[in-house]
């Protein structure tokens, strides 16, 4: 076959020079049109994109809008709780409005009010107070006359331009009175539907109040004290107008129309359209969202401008594919002259292109050669398998190069029948390697012809077939030797399996293997020495009727079917509570005894993941729960021995008070007597030993009534303020003997608890005289706060903060134990027995507190107590 055709070495024909750039053009036009489509659909997107984003940016205008006027309120609800309810009078008020700039601060906003709510038996009451508050002519007006209590507007500044608003009832009206009972029962600010304002009457349903609850006290009550807590409502009038005077419509881009769409309303109200809203749909492009405004849904409408399609400054579609066709046009021209002048050298290069990657690309090695041997080609793969480059070997003799001796006759003999046209089967020949090695090779030979049909040379194509042989003499090899291998591998799994059937005969854990349908294949010797059951007879049996108690694999399958609530796989039922395979169990032995186990089940699988039996492994248990036992009883023994050295300390307690009092009084009335100095200093000693010991004997009762189990905690209502003054009076003295700074930080509002004041006493008493005790200069601070613990709960935290001597890191963990201090020294530098914080400790886990310490030697220490309480409903006796 010749190496070149004719056809293709003919000159191109001038319909194939023009297809392509016809193709070209009129591709390049389809492809404007597409381009022209296709930017008119990104404008559109793009329009629509930053629409929607306009509107994001619209609707969160208008939340932080109305946002701003919650803050109003909330500032005025905090001057009417400053002054009180019932303490704040039209003078204060007016002067909480001259202290903010409403106008500037809150635009939009005609002013800011305080609603009264004045139950029907007050409103005689009410309407006497508020005429001697200065307003003599003050009168309730209604809009619609009802019987229910009132609702009543007070006070609201600015007083100008709202003077129509005072006295007014605003349950008279149903839009105004749902907005108060919604923000009375959510404790939030509530919003009524569109309305008219009496201060606004030129706007008809376009107008809005705003109310914020005001309850008695600091605390949000709880929902359902909260109609009963309630006394008025702090309020905003809004006129939407003036709201959104001042709004950012972005130079025109845009209008917009605000509509009420709340739920359980009948329609939707709008309630403001700016200057250039148009009520024709077909007119422009809208965006429509809504929007949560305190209890209240808004519908926004944009109505796109036409500043806002020119502000975009998008591509025209049309002159986009004029210019695509354009560029088309002229790459056609331009493509038109060149291809026919690239034809001819083109078909030149495929050929030459073609034939190289033919030959290159090979991976057997190609010669071309000569009739007489002279090597005129020679690939990359003949430089690999023969080691002579390219440049060696072309104009050399092919068989004096490579061929041995022996073999260049025959080589040469084949090679004149191949130029003769005759053809040579490919055979197999050993050449040799530039550094002397033997290669074997398959060769096959073939003439090289011209495009005229004669011989001009010879090819040569030499294949490697030295890995050939090489894996046939590996099979070869490996059919010897696979019989040895098989006999080996028998051997190993025979070794195996003595090992294993070791195992299991030493092991000290039952084990008992079942198939799938739950018959024993497997019963080690510990399985035997454990039921009872020889492994002949136990082989084959049903597993767990033979081994468990059926009442007991009953009562356990069904309450994990019903936790689960599908029927259960094999095994699953010996799954323990927390999804672990196995548990504790009552297995049955041959006489019937049962026997405590510790029973693991596996699921035995095939190598499809295919359940094909389990295995049982017990332990037996009995000899732990002997010793459970026995411990159960030595435990039971010391804890009655404890509450019995409780009770006898509690008893020793009392006998000893009544000697030590009477020791302590006589030693009183001896010293309002006449002595002399010695006299009064030893009379003294005594008082003061007599006083150490009683706070001991004290100290060790209550620790007494603790362990006991004896101490119990009072529910009652107290109030914090009045406990406080008389911890810190009862401490002061001490401190001021040492010349230090006591001090009280609590908040000034009183607060009403209900708990235990005695032992919440006791609690500060302790912590305060230790760190009296603890400070030889500086300060000792009491410090309180009350943090909300949920609705009519608070957490009360106690701070005892001195700078005194301080407690290692260490010791700290050691002092909260009974008759512990922070070290041996002192006890003979400070005295004491180290009762006192373990009383504080147990009494505030009594209370479901926290304790904790802070400290740093030398610097001082902080003792934290986080007791959770209930404030009280009721006032404190």
């Amino acid at each position: 076959m010749p190496l070149y055709s004719s056809a293709l070495l003919k000159p191109p024909a001038l319909r194939d020079t023009l297809r392509a750039p016809l193709l070209l053009m009129a591709g390049g036009w389809l492809l404007a049109v597409g381009v022209g489509l296709w930017q008119h659909h990104a404008n559109g997107v793009q329009e629509r994109a930053r629409f929607q984003a306009l509107g994001e940016r619209v609707a969160e205008q208008v939340r932080s809008r109305m946002r701003t006027y919650e803050y109003g309120l909330r500032g005025a609800r905090g001057a009417v709780i400053a002054a009180g309810a019932d303490g704040i009078t039209r003078e204060r008020f007016h002067e909480y409005g001259l202290s903010r700039e409403i106008q500037r601060e809150f635009p939009g906003a005609r002013g800011f009010g305080f609603i009264r709510r004045v139950p029907l038996a007050q409103e005689a009451a009410f309407l006497e107070a508020a005429r001697r508050d200065g307003v003599p002519d003050f009168g309730i007006r209604q809009i619609t006359p009802h019987a229910k209590e009132r609702y009543v507007i007070q006070y609201v500044e600015p007083l100008q331009h709202n003077e129509a608003a005072v006295g007014l009832d605003v349950a008279s009206e149903p839009k105004r009175r749902a907005a108060a009972v919604a923000a009375m029962e959510t404790g939030e600010a509530r919003l009524t539907a569109p309305i008219t304002i009496v201060q606004a009457s030129d706007n008809p349903q376009r107008s809005f109040l705003l109310l914020l609850p005001i309850y008695r006290g600091v605390l949000l009550p709880p929902p359902g004290q909260r109609a009963a807590a309630i006394v008025g409502w702090a309020y905003a009038p809004l006129v939407m107008d003036e709201v959104l005077q001042d709004f950012d419509f972005g130079g025109d881009e845009f209008a917009l129309a605000l509509s009420d769409v709340t739920p359980g309303d009948e329609d939707a109200d709008r309630f403001y359209t700016s200057t250039h809203w148009s009520d024709d749909e077909s007119i422009s492009p809208h965006h429509r969202r809504r929007l949560a405004v305190f209890g209240r849904i808004w519908e926004l409408d944009l109505q796109e401008r036409p500043a806002f399609r020119a502000a975009l400054s998008l591509p025209d579609p049309v002159a986009t594919a004029v210019a695509v066709g354009g560029v088309s046009m002229l790459l056609a021209l331009l493509l038109g002259g060149a291809q026919r002048a690239v034809g001819r050298e083109r078909l030149i290069q495929y050929q030459r292109a073609r034939m190289a990657a033919m030959v290159e690309g090979a991976q057997d090695a190609i010669i071309g050669h000569d009739a007489d041997g002279s090597i005129t080609e020679w690939n990359p793969a003949a430089e690999r398998l023969l080691g002579w480059s390219a440049a060696d070997a072309l104009g050399r003799d092919l068989y004096e190069l490579v061929l041995p001796d022996g073999r260049r006759q025959e080589a040469r003999r084949l090679g004149e029948r191949a130029m003769l046209g005759t053809p040579v089967p490919p055979f197999d020949t050993e050449l040799r390697h530039r550094d002397g090695r033997a290669v074997e090779v398959s060769h096959s030979l073939v003439a090289i012809r011209d495009e005229d049909g004669k011989v001009r040379g010879l090819a040569s194509t030499l294949r490697d077939i030295r890995e050939q042989r090489a894996a046939q003499a590996r099979i070869l090899e490996l059919n010897a030797t696979l019989e040895q291998q098989v006999q080996q591998r028998t051997l190993e799994l025979r070794v195996l399996s003595a090992r294993e059937r070791a195992i299991l005969d030493g092991a000290g854990s039952a084990i008992v293997a079942t198939d799938a349908q739950d018959r024993i294949t497997l019963f080690n010797p510990a399985a035997e020495r454990l039921t009872g059951h020889a492994a002949a007879q136990a082989l084959g049996c049903d597993a767990t009727a033979l081994l468990l108690d059926a009442d007991e694999l009953r009562t356990r399958r069904e309450a994990l079917q019903a936790e689960l609530g599908r029927p259960l796989a094999p095994g699953e039922v010996f799954l323990s509570a927390h999804g672990a395979e196995g548990g504790e169990w009552q297995l049955r032995r041959a006489d019937g005894t049962p026997v405590p186990v510790l029973l693991d089940v596996r699921t035995l699988r095939d190598e499809r993941a295919r359940t094909v039996g389990l295995i049982y492994v017990a332990v037996d248990l009995s000899e732990r729960k002997r010793l459970e036992t026995e411990l159960q009883q030595r435990t039971e023994q010391a804890e009655t021995a404890n509450r019995a050295k409780s009770a006898f300390l509690a008893n020793m307690s009392h006998e000893i008070r009544t000697p030590l009092n009477a020791v302590i009084g006589l030693s009183h009335l001896l010293q309002q007597m006449p002595l002399e100095g010695r006299q009064r200093e030893f009379v003294g000693h005594i008082a003061s030993a007599g006083e150490q010991l009683l706070a001991l004997v004290n100290d060790v009762l209550d620790l007494s009534k603790i362990e006991a189990g004896e101490m119990r905690l009072e529910q009652v209502p107290f109030a914090l303020e009045t406990l406080l003054r008389e911890v810190m009076a009862q401490v002061r003295v001490h401190a001021d003997q040492k010349k230090l700074a006591l001090s009280l930080d609590a908040p000034e509002d009183p607060l009403a608890l209900r708990g235990d004041p005695l032992r919440l006493k006791q609690v500060l008493l302790n912590l305060l005289s230790n760190a009296l005790k603890f400070t030889q200069a500086g300060s000792v601070t009491l410090r309180v706060r009350a943090m909300p613990g949920g609705p009519g709960r608070v957490v009360l935290r106690l701070d005892v903060i001195d700078t005194g001597i301080g407690i290692a890191p260490a010791l700290q963990a050691r002092i909260f134990e009974a008759f512990t201090q922070a070290d041996s020294s002192t006890t003979r530098r400070f005295g004491g027995t180290g009762l006192g914080l373990s009383i504080v400790r147990r009494l505030v886990t009594m209370m479901d507190g926290q304790l904790a310490l802070d400290s740093t030697p030398g610097q001082g220490s902080t003792f934290t107590v986080m007791l959770p309480m209930e404030v009280a409903q009721e006032a404190p006796a």
